[in-house]
């Protein structure tokens, strides 16, 4: 499995923990069963731990009937989790997979780094107020690894990438490999707001005549600007970044051609075009990388759903009390 989605993966595996704290004053916590994976049962109050922060955040986001939508939502993505990591667990004792104290360490301090947690014992401080301990998070990092193990070795490692692969994706979807036309131009507008409209369009068409030249736009620009080394140049722009009357102008002028005046509600503007960039289609050797990595992901997505699915088939798994 590549890095990013074996950190992601893992990150996922954790965040029960994590993400956990000790039931809410005057919750009664019910040691109820509701699903078995082989040997390992998942409780209620399992699921309602790994729930809870997440609940709390639909609760700020939402009311009514979409919050209830969500919530069930939310709890039935638990217990697939939870039947996920179960699976995979038990997957790891067949294999003989194992996490080496090492590789926890490794784990524990990459979390402490990215919390900014300086020591052992400030990171068992905010576990302890999480209502967990650092002994439950080695023993969460633990299950993480070898689960994590499980899918290098049983999923990814069986992905296969040829050249093929590669040229037809980037043959195939060339519109995402090419890049939009753009126009360079420089400006002068009038504003209309606070003044009167047809005199404001009445300067911009006599000082548009008095325009032949690229230096005489220059002058008039610096002029009312008042910046003697002001040229209008407002850089490069791609279709769509333009107002709508710029920009049927601007990508129809040739470069160097000066427009007539071009009236919108705000004001009206005078415009020239000194430079144009074609669509251009970035070559294949530049394209490369991105593409390869959209499909191991596609390729590993539809593998890890595929052995997910005969994992399952091919362990107990009992739902006992479904979740409404």
């Amino acid at each position: 499995m590549k890095a990013a989605a074996i950190s992601s993966f893992l990150a996922l595996l954790l965040s029960s923990l994590l993400v956990a704290s000790a039931p809410l004053p005057g919750q009664e916590v019910v040691e109820e069963i509701v699903a078995k994976v082989n040997n390992t049962i998942i409780t209620k109050r399992d699921l309602e731990r790994r729930a809870q922060l997440p609940m709390q955040r639909l609760f700020e986001q939402y009311t009514g009937e979409e919050r209830i939508q969500r919530m069930k939502e939310l709890q039935q993505q638990i217990l697939e989790q939870a039947i996920v990591e179960a699976l995979l667990a038990s997957q790891a004792q067949r294999l003989g997979l194992s996490a080496s104290e090492s590789e926890i360490r490794a784990v524990l301090e990459r979390m402490k780094q990215e919390n900014n947690i300086i020591s052992d014992e400030e990171l068992s401080r905010q576990l302890e107020q999480m209502g967990t301990s650092i002994s439950e998070l080695r023993r969460e990092i633990r299950g993480g690894i070898v689960q994590r193990k499980v899918i290098e070795r049983e999923v990814s490692s069986m992905i296969i990438l040829t050249e093929n692969d590669t040229v037809n994706y980037y043959n195939s979807h060339q519109e995402e490999f090419t890049t939009q036309a753009e126009v360079r131009i420089r400006q002068l507008l009038f504003l209309k707001e606070g003044k009167d409209e047809e005199l404001v369009q009445m300067e911009a068409l006599t000082t548009r005549k008095s325009i032949n030249t690229t230096e005489d736009f220059i002058r008039v620009i610096q002029s009312y600007s008042g910046d003697p080394n002001a040229d209008g140049d407002l850089g490069y722009f791609k279709q769509g970044e333009l107002k709508k009357e710029l920009e049927e102008v601007a990508f129809s002028l040739d470069v160097g051609q000066i427009s007539e005046v071009i009236e919108t509600t705000e004001g009206c503007y005078i415009i020239q075009v000194i430079d144009k960039k074609p669509p251009q289609r970035a070559p294949l050797e530049e394209a490369r990388e991105e593409i390869q990595n959209r499909l191991w992901n596609e390729k590993f997505q539809s593998a890890y759903q595929e052995y997910m699915e005969q994992l399952r088939k091919s362990n107990y798994v009992e739902i006992l009390h479904p979740l409404t």
